[in-house]
């Protein structure tokens, strides 16, 4: 009888240690998430500003081109229909620039996308049931258990 005390003992004890040990890793795995989702939405957002801010450059950049040449045709006596083509072409790398700051962000943004999935994807399968904890603790636990009770009985 002794046997079977000492394996449903030890099969409680290990089962309910088992479950809590599962139930504080998700615990601990959430506020990992949590912490890696507001760090993906804080880099995100410092990508954005740093976006518009280079789109600014680029704008202010051409207003300046732009300035340079009007200078340039009034100081010369030439009206502003000769530099028209100056004034397109600084038009268009203007646009050009734009367009590659905003796909470097989708870039820079797809990457911190991915990198939080998969961290999120890492986690998600660190998650425990405490229920299939506490059985797998219990089984080992009413095991070892036995074990020992049959040494003491012998």
């Amino acid at each position: 009888m002794a046997t079977g005390t000492i394996a449903l003992a030890l099969a409680a004890t290990t089962a309910a240690a088992a479950a809590g040990s599962a139930v504080m890793q998700n615990q601990a795995n959430k506020k990992v998430a949590n912490a890696q989702k507001k760090n993906t939405l804080v880099q995100m957002k410092q990508l954005s500003e740093q976006a518009e801010l280079e789109r600014l450059k680029a704008q202010r950049i051409a207003g300046q081109l732009r300035g340079r040449i009007r200078a340039s045709a009034a100081e010369s006596g030439v009206g502003i229909d000769p530099t028209g083509s100056l004034f397109n072409q600084a038009n268009q790398d203007q646009i050009f620039n734009t367009g590659v700051i905003n796909q470097n962000l989708q870039s820079l943004t797809d990457r911190a996308r991915s990198g939080y999935a998969v961290n999120a994807a890492e986690l998600e399968s660190r998650f425990q049931s405490p229920l299939f904890a506490g059985i797998q603790g219990g089984i080992s636990g009413y095991t070892s258990g036995l074990s020992i009770g049959q040494g003491v009985n012998k």
